[in-house]
């Protein structure tokens, strides 16, 4: 996996083994001590290399922090995919209701979500190594959907996909109101009637 936000200067090939010793130094920090505890210094630290070797490769703690907490290591895993859209859809929902239920997992997701907002190279990280990837394998899922005839053909993969996280992260961040099994049910009637399924 390639690190990002970096200042994107040519020259020699970079050592990966560096690359490596700064996520598992970033790593080992979120796990023991909290998302707050991973900053440059202190990976620098347990890496045992300069702040300015860390530096070269992301460009500040918010990056680096997405790195450790979010980005996972061997990439993202793919969607189950049954062929029927509405089971499909609905355990893709319920997997990403599990990150909002738990009081530790939405302050962390509250704490990413406010750096995602203040921090460009942070959220650039975010997006490249985890939200677009994810999007796209929904929206291919949905796409596959819809050649099967199990989608109206005027719904727009794309969208869908951004509704799904998008009402998720409204839902439970900023209304604070449970992401239950009904919710998930509901949001899936919502955006997929079984009415429409299969027309």
């Amino acid at each position: 996996m390639g690190t990002a936000g970096t200042t994107g200067r040519t020259g020699r090939p970079r050592d990966t083994e560096i690359d490596d010793r700064i996520l598992d130094a970033a790593r080992q920090l979120f796990t023991e001590d909290g998302y707050d505890a991973v900053t440059i210094a202190a990976v620098a630290r347990e890496a045992g290399l300069p702040r300015s070797t860390v530096y070269r490769r992301y460009a500040g703690a918010v990056a680096l922090r997405y790195a450790a907490a979010i980005i996972p290591v061997d990439g993202l895993a793919p969607l189950r995919e049954t062929g029927d859209l509405r089971t499909d859809i609905t355990d893709h929902v319920a997997t990403n209701a599990l990150g909002f239920r738990r009081p530790e997992d939405l302050a962390l997701l509250r704490s990413l979500t406010a750096d995602a907002l203040s921090d460009p190279a942070g959220r650039k990280v975010l997006n490249d190594g985890f939200v677009r990837p994810r999007l796209a394998h929904v929206v291919e899922l949905l796409e596959r959907a819809r050649e099967r005839g199990d989608l109206p053909a005027n719904v727009d993969p794309d969208l869908a996909s951004k509704a799904i996280t998008g009402t998720l992260i409204y839902h439970a961040l900023l209304l604070d109101e449970p992401v239950d099994d009904t919710f998930v049910t509901r949001l899936v009637d919502l955006l997929f009637p079984l009415g429409d399924v299969g027309r």
